[in-house]
């Protein structure tokens, strides 16, 4: 019978870095930006989701501010 011997501290490492790099590339920041992103939040996926919220927030800030600019509403 053979034992589990599960994955080595270095193939974790290998994988966690190849994570930050591929992040970093994504999202076209530094990796210790990539690994803060990561750290409050979880996975890539949720990192775009939030990013993705923020920017239609701030879409839609424009959008009104330009609404009222170019109105009489004030």
């Amino acid at each position: 019978m053979q034992g589990y011997s599960g994955l080595r501290a270095q193939d974790l490492q290998e994988a966690k870095d190849q994570l930050l790099v591929e992040t970093s590339d994504m999202l076209h920041v530094p990796l210790f930006t990539a690994e803060a992103l990561l750290r409050n939040h979880g996975t890539v996926t949720d990192v775009m989701s939030d990013m993705l919220s923020v920017v239609i927030t701030e879409v839609r800030l424009h959008i009104c501010a330009d609404f009222l600019y170019h109105s009489d509403v004030i």
